[in-house]
């Protein structure tokens, strides 16, 4: 069992990736118990690559003349488990002597995957490459009162080595507070991630009440949203009357009288001294 696990880990490491458009990817397989495209310029067990969203044409064919299947373990529970063919795993109909065309959409998580034929799975075996981004926000939830402004870190991660720049929008619904993003676009590295700060500010007189911030990114292919719950309250009071603005205004002007008051006494008396 050791030697098969590092036959898999070796065998794995470096295999070609098939070239795809991403309008319309197609990749050619051919069945061969030693392995998928034994023997052909691809190389054995070439690694596909493929883009979240999009639809994949695969077609299959055998020079073996033995019964192979084509299957997608989207699971990852290994490829000799052909039980959850068509629920989860992605699998194409048998074929032998006659080829056959297996189209389905990529409609999983961005990542990493495995592809088999399930009737050979020790040999016939190779990487599925889903490219995609993700997205975090923190905090995931903001709170602020009327007449201030709170922010949140977006960060957007490479998966499956995706590569390329993501424009971002914001915006907040029902309208009310007001949404930025700084900056609004960005650009990442295979498996790495950038951020952008989301802010959001209320004057005095936006209403009370819970909001949606929605950030969604796109290169033009690929896109993706998140939603952050904005809760906006009313300012600070005392008693249950004003607004804490309207105290510290209040505050500031009674100081301004009393100084100018105890300047006025003050010069009075310099005055009747003098006198």
């Amino acid at each position: 069992m050791l030697l098969l696990v590092l036959g898999f880990s070796l065998q794995t490491a470096n295999l070609p990736a098939i070239p795809m458009t991403p309008a319309t990817p197609q990749v050619s397989l051919i069945g061969n118990a030693f392995a998928w495209n034994y023997s052909y310029p691809s190389g054995s067990n070439p690694q596909i690559t493929v883009l979240h969203g999009q639809s994949l044409t695969v077609q299959l064919s055998s020079v073996d003349m033995l019964p192979h299947q084509f299957v997608v373990d989207v699971d990852n529970d290994g490829g000799g488990d052909a039980s959850d063919c068509g629920t989860v795993d992605l699998c194409s109909a048998p074929f032998s002597t006659s080829p056959t065309t297996f189209s389905f959409s990529i409609n999983f998580p961005g990542g990493e995957y495995t592809y088999y034929c399930s009737v050979h799975p020790m040999t016939m075996f190779g990487r599925f490459v889903v490219q995609d981004f993700g997205f975090a926000s923190s905090p995931s939830s903001l709170a602020l009162m009327q007449g201030s402004v709170t922010s949140s870190a977006i960060t957007v991660t490479s998966l499956g080595g995706f590569v390329g720049k993501v424009n971002l929008t914001a915006s907040v619904l029902p309208t009310g507070p007001v949404a930025s993003l700084n900056p609004t676009s960005i650009r990442f590295s295979a498996d790495g991630s950038a951020s952008s700060t989301l802010t959001i500010s209320t004057s005095r007189t936006t209403p009370e009440g819970v909001y949606t911030a929605t950030v969604s990114a796109t290169n033009g292919t690929l896109s993706d949203s998140i939603a952050l719950p904005v809760t906006v309250t009313s300012a600070v009071s005392i008693g249950g009357s004003l607004p804490l603005w309207a105290i510290a205004a209040g505050a500031a002007t009674i100081i301004a009288v009393a100084v100018a008051a105890i300047f006025v006494r003050g010069r009075r008396k310099r005055a009747s001294k003098r006198s």
